[in-house]
């Protein structure tokens, strides 16, 4: 029902815009759309999901003069993002809603994306990334206008990935792997797991693409998404640790993959590439 621009910044060959959309249902989404400054023919648009920290600011690693249009969204979440003490109750409830508002906030921005000029309808990609690449099979499985979905740098099974995440903080193991399913739980990951997406992409075109340092994610998470597309998908390693904004080389080395085959329109696939590696150089395994 609105459709509010709140900045906009010109380079020298693309301008760069941030957008709140508003839904009659009250959900807001924002994002930001970069897009060549004068651009006479329809452009390929990406959709990007990043992480939970980064969301919009990843569309500012869009290099100049790029032949695509990115729109990244961010996460509809208002809350307060360190809440300390009894804010947590409340706060817990409204991430746990962010995440399930993650589908309906993409598809109202596409909605308005698919409006403008300079976009070309037939040609739209989904890119998730880290935390992005957890939610994107749900957000694709929901919506048929994505021709390809990226899933870099992102897996399954979040009850592993707490559990990880909690191995210091939390010693005994029976006490630390119930916390990890609470928190899954809390995520949502009933509703939002890719296990229970992916069936729903084919047969649309699948690329994941991992990290061959990753530490971030353990090797269950990782290999409950390869187990679950099994060969739909193409396989591409990048060398280095999990994608971070701290990282420019390991976001410039994903974007150098990504966009040059998204400008094409390539969407045949890469000969087969190894499984991805840990960082002693054994294979993590799928």
């Amino acid at each position: 029902v609105a459709v509010e621009t709140t900045r906009r910044a010109a380079g020298a060959m693309h301008v760069a815009t941030d957008l709140t959309i508003r839904s009659s249902s009250g959900l807001e989404v924002d994002l930001t759309v970069v897009a060549p400054l004068r651009s006479p023919a329809r452009r390929p648009l990406v959709v990007l999901l990043a992480g939970k920290d980064t969301g919009r600011e990843a569309a500012r690693f869009v290099p100049e003069g790029a032949p695509v249009i990115v729109a990244a969204v961010g996460y509809p979440y208002r809350g307060a993002k360190r809440p300390s003490g009894l804010g947590w109750v409340p706060a817990a409830r409204r991430m746990q809603r962010a995440l399930l508002d993650v589908v309906p906030a993409v598809k109202l921005a596409l909605d308005h994306l698919v409006t403008r000029p300079d976009v070309d309808p037939d040609r739209i990609e989904l890119v998730g990334v880290s935390l992005g690449a957890y939610l994107a099979p749900a957000v694709a499985g929901c919506d048929p206008r994505f021709d390809r979905i990226w899933l870099v740098h992102g897996g399954g099974a979040p009850a592993a990935y707490f559990e990880q995440f909690l191995r210091d903080r939390v010693r005994p193991a029976t006490l630390r792997r119930g916390a990890a399913r609470l928190l899954a739980a809390g995520c949502a990951a009933r509703w939002l797991g890719p296990e229970r997406w992916v069936p729903t992409l084919p047969p649309r075109p699948v690329v994941v693409i991992d990290a061959r340092d990753e530490a971030t994610l353990p090797d269950a998470s990782v290999r409950a998404l390869h187990r679950a597309l099994g060969d739909r998908a193409e396989y591409l390693v990048t060398p280095g640790p999990h994608v971070r904004t701290s990282r420019p080389e390991v976001v410039r080395r994903i974007r150098d993959l990504v966009l040059p085959r998204i400008a094409a329109g390539d969407v045949s696939r890469f000969p087969p590439s190894p499984r991805p590696l840990r960082a002693d150089g054994s294979e993590r395994g799928s």
